[in-house]
């Protein structure tokens, strides 16, 4: 009998750490508002976050923001919000391009600001264990 229990008591006690661990290894969930922006170049070039459709579903929240510059190009500003990740604080960041930049180059230093600002809240929820920082 006490056999049975001890099995038992291991068996739930795997489990519970294998449901921990693949509720850690979830990927952030975002959400993306803004005007004139590639939603599907950003889906397709972040793959370790989930882009939803409800800010009220998102753990982060990024509000993207375009002026144009003096020399034709534009300055986006990435606010970052989130009420999930409490130590993180807000943080802002600015990604400027210039009028002879494509439309490619435009949305590649678009994405690589998005990616940069969402470090620190992957970081709190993952502890950056699938991330791969490449040039």
């Amino acid at each position: 009998m006490k056999k049975s229990y001890v099995l038992f008591f291991l068996v739930s006690f795997v489990y519970s750490c294998m449901l921990s661990q693949e509720a850690s290894n979830e990927k952030l969930k975002i959400f993306i508002e803004g005007k004139v922006l590639d939603f599907n170049y950003m889906r397709n070039n972040i793959p370790f976050v989930s882009f939803v459709n409800d800010p009220q579903a998102s753990e982060v929240h990024v509000i993207i923001t375009r002026q144009i510059t003096g020399g034709g190009g534009f300055l986006f500003t990435l606010e970052y919000n989130s009420m999930e990740f409490p130590n993180v604080p807000k943080l802002r960041l600015t990604c400027k391009t210039f009028s002879f930049d494509t439309k490619m180059i435009i949305k590649e230093k678009l994405v690589k600001t998005l990616q940069a600002g969402l470090l620190p809240f992957f970081n709190e929820k993952n502890g950056m264990q699938e991330i791969d920082i490449m040039r």
